[in-house]
């Protein structure tokens, strides 16, 4: 109990540099009409701007036939579309378009500045672990502002196994997850929906201070994309960043525009 109190003190504070950088992702039925499909994060790489997100997230909006794709710009801020190609890479399940940076205040989204973003993964499997996304049954297309209205879940664990056949070490990176009996960061236990819709969420780890006996959330990094439920195993699964680095900076994939 005494990590629990640890981890909930500072998740609070957590919460609030990542929700910065998450978007929700939505297929658009019409330019005024739509549905989120999943989570998306915003990455400041080298000097570009980049909407980050699962590649079954992508694909997932251009089978079901939608005119396009969207993210939001935050809970009271208009939807913004994606009118450039998607690059993709269907083996990671990683895809990303380039976009132009959020300008306050039309958005209160910004861009995640490259230094909190980790280059390897191996740190985050000995400290403790959180996403920050858009669950599907928790948000909603809000007509009135032409944008997402959403409840937006926090959930921090320790990595695990997973029992997923295609499950890969040197590729992913698997945080327990179970929706039933979780504790709250005010203590009390609570049921969490299942996690449709966190898909493209951003993994991130909180460094242990050893010195200290806790975790500083100032020293939060993102150490993977999530990309399925494994609900056997009881584990959410994420793409390492080591894998996803490579592929942003520029390598071979396929093009893929959902907007026709």
């Amino acid at each position: 109990m005494e990590k629990v109190k640890i981890a909930a003190s500072v998740l609070s504070r957590v919460q609030n540099i990542a929700r910065q950088y998450i978007v929700a992702i939505a297929g658009m039925k019409s330019w005024k009409e739509g549905k989120v499909e999943g989570t998306g994060v915003i990455l400041d790489l080298g000097g570009e701007v980049l909407l980050v997100t699962a590649e079954h997230v992508v694909s997932q909006i251009e089978q079901k036939g939608y005119q396009g794709l969207a993210f939001s710009n935050g809970d009271t801020k208009p939807y913004t579309k994606v009118l450039v190609p998607f690059m993709r890479d269907r083996l990671i399940d990683i895809s990303y378009a380039k976009i132009t940076r959020p300008k306050q205040p039309d958005s209160d989204r910004l861009a995640c500045p490259e230094n909190l973003i980790a280059t390897s993964s191996r740190e985050g499997e000995k400290d403790l672990l959180f996403i920050y996304g858009f669950p599907g049954k928790d948000s909603e297309f809000w007509t009135l502002l032409g944008g997402i209205r959403s409840k937006t879940t926090t959930y921090a664990a320790y990595a695990s196994d997973s029992d997923w056949p295609h499950f890969d070490r040197a590729v992913h990176i698997a945080m327990y997850y179970s929706p039933k009996g979780c504790v709250g960061i005010d203590g009390k236990s609570e049921d969490l929906h299942t996690p449709d819709g966190l898909s493209g969420s951003p993994l991130w780890n909180i460094p242990r201070n050893e010195q200290m006996g806790t975790w500083m959330p100032e020293y939060a990094r993102i150490v993977g994309i999530v990309q399925r439920w494994d609900q056997v195993g009881r584990c959410l699964i994420a793409t390492r960043i080591e894998q996803i680095l490579p592929f942003l900076r520029g390598e071979t994939a396929r093009v893929v525009n959902v907007n026709g």
